[in-house]
């Protein structure tokens, strides 16, 4: 191959990171919006950081069912994506597209594992509330998150080797090294983006409605907060990324190197995804 920048266009591999970062942020807020008005809740809004309405006071099993759908939905994505991502076919935008979204839906599910009992607020958090005594279930949340995290950075950078393809071991790591900076990238973003959204044009209780916390008043705060907020829940914890094309190199794999060409109806499907994240999920989708 003589140029990875010719067989990764970079506005496709944008497309891909925005379409499985916009499916993993709004696939687990929709599923907090839709377990909570199943289990009988009265839900104001659903947006990119929260549901707001009278959800707290559900009964215990709607509580918990809420408190885990976000993750309960992410896993799915993961399924579905772990599906179009092995070694039996040539890579190629497939591939490419399924482990973006099997990492993205994946870290952001780990890390609310980790971060929830660690911040003392958010998804696990409410249901470590149903217990009288929170504390042994706080910490075995987050050591779960951890296990979890083990068993994904395996699975990241093993079938990363595979999205990846064959080649020289220098032209994998530099392919790999550019496929996981853009999709960085394009997390911090669109998190940040989305989280300003909500913060400045959403209900100011979005994020942590269930704990008592409120955005400030003032726009430039209620801005900044939003943006943080979002990119530590669904940007950050996607930092691992960074290191998977470490190992690219000791895993050989046959075949050929990744192929990307322009694909005109990814990068509209992402321009679709983002309007819908950003633009009715970011300042809130209006339920009830």
């Amino acid at each position: 191959m003589s140029s990875d920048r010719h067989e990764l266009d970079t506005l496709t591999l944008m497309a891909a990171a925005t379409v499985a970062w916009a499916l993993a942020i709004g696939s687990h807020q929709v599923a907090h919006g839709v377990a909570a008005a199943v289990s009988g809740a009265r839900i104001d809004m659903v947006t990119a950081l929260g549901i707001t309405g009278r959800w707290t006071d559900l009964r215990t099993a709607g509580t918990l069912l809420t408190s885990v759908s976000g993750t309960v939905a992410n896993i799915l994505l993961m399924g579905c994506a772990w599906r179009v991502v092995h070694p039996r076919e040539a890579p190629g935008l497939t591939a490419v597209l399924g482990w973006l979204v099997f990492t993205s839906s994946g870290w952001i599910a780990s890390g609310h594992l980790i971060l929830s009992p660690l911040l003392g607020a958010g998804d696990w958090m409410s249901v470590a509330d149903l217990f009288a005594n929170r504390g042994p279930f706080r910490v075995s949340v987050f050591v779960t998150g951890l296990f979890v995290s083990g068993l994904l950075w395996k699975a990241t950078h093993e079938r990363l080797a595979y999205v990846v393809g064959g080649g020289s071991s220098t032209q994998r790591v530099r392919v790999a090294r550019r496929l996981t900076r853009i999709a960085g990238v394009v997390a911090a973003v669109l998190s940040a983006t989305v989280g300003m959204v909500t913060g400045g044009w959403g209900p100011p209780d979005a994020p942590m409605q269930h704990a008592g916390v409120r955005f400030p008043v003032s726009l430039p705060g209620a801005v900044g907060i939003g943006g943080l907020t979002s990119l530590v829940l669904h940007a950050l914890v996607a930092l691992p990324l960074l290191r998977a094309p470490v190992m690219i190199s000791q895993r050989p794999v046959r075949g050929p190197l990744v192929s990307l060409p322009r694909s005109p109806g990814l990068i509209g499907m992402a321009l679709v995804m983002l309007g819908l994240l950003v633009l009715i999920l970011g300042p809130g989708l209006k339920v009830g």
